[in-house]
C-alpha cells in the first residue's frame, strides 16, 4: 500500500467521526456546532483531495476501505437532508416573523383628530428582526 492509501483510513475515520458529531448538532439544531463542524469537514476534505492526487492510475484499496467510504456516503447524504430541512424550517421561520413584522408596522393607535400616535415601545418581535 502506498503513502497516499494508508493516509485514507485516519482521515476516512476522523470524517465519520466529524460526520456522526454534525448528525447530534443537526439533530439538537445547533447552528454554532454545525458551523465548527463544517469548518474541521472542509480541512479533512482538503487532505483527502490531496491523498487522492497522490494515487496512482489503478492503484487499489483495501476492502475495509471500500466499506469506510460506504458509510462516510451515507452519513453525508444523510447529514444533506437533515441539513436542507433545518434550512427550510429556518427560512420558513423567518418568513413568519417578516410577516408578524409588517402587520405590526400596519397596526398603530389614532388620537380623536385621526393623527397617528407613536407607540412607545416596539414588541419584540419588530426589535429583534
Amino acid at each position: 500500500m502506498k503513502k497516499s492509501t494508508k493516509q485514507f483510513p485516519t482521515i476516512i475515520r476522523d470524517l465519520i467521526a466529524v460526520l456522526k458529531r454534525e448528525k447530534v448538532a443537526l439533530s439538537e439544531r445547533s447552528l454554532r456546532d454545525i458551523t465548527a463542524l463544517t469548518a474541521q469537514k472542509a480541512v479533512l476534505l482538503k487532505s483527502f483531495d490531496d491523498a487522492v492526487a497522490t494515487m496512482q492510475n489503478g492503484e487499489s484499496v483495501s476492502q475495509d476501505l471500500e466499506t469506510n467510504m460506504s458509510v462516510l456516503c451515507d452519513l453525508a447524504s444523510e447529514n444533506c437532508e437533515r441539513l436542507k430541512a433545518l434550512s427550510a424550517g429556518v427560512s420558513d421561520a423567518r418568513k413568519r416573523l417578516e410577516k408578524i413584522k409588517a402587520r405590526e408596522q400596519q397596526a398603530g393607535a389614532y388620537t380623536i383628530n385621526g393623527d397617528a400616535r407613536k407607540i412607545a415601545t416596539p414588541s419584540a418581535v419588530n426589535s429583534k428582526i
